[in-house]
């Protein structure tokens, strides 16, 4: 008796994909295109808020050492 064949499972959802509108990851992964979408969003904004919070922390810094970054005029002898 032949085996079935299995739809892959989505590495996000973890729920079949069916292979006629299956997608893959950049690792290829199968993945369903609204699971991947929202995969991507996730990392943008968890990338925005740690750049947030770097910004936060550099800022701090600053107030706390005392250090002053200002714009500087480039004098040229000659």
């Amino acid at each position: 008796m032949p085996e079935s064949i299995t739809s892959p499972l989505c590495f996000v959802c973890n729920t079949p994909v069916e292979l006629e509108i299956s997608k893959t990851d950049e690792n290829g992964r199968a993945v369903h295109e609204r699971c991947y979408l929202l995969r991507l969003r996730e990392r943008q904004a968890t990338n925005e808020l740690n750049t947030s919070r770097q910004y936060d922390g550099l800022k701090s810094y600053r107030e706390f050492s005392g250090i002053s970054f200002r714009a500087r005029r480039s004098t040229m002898i000659g």
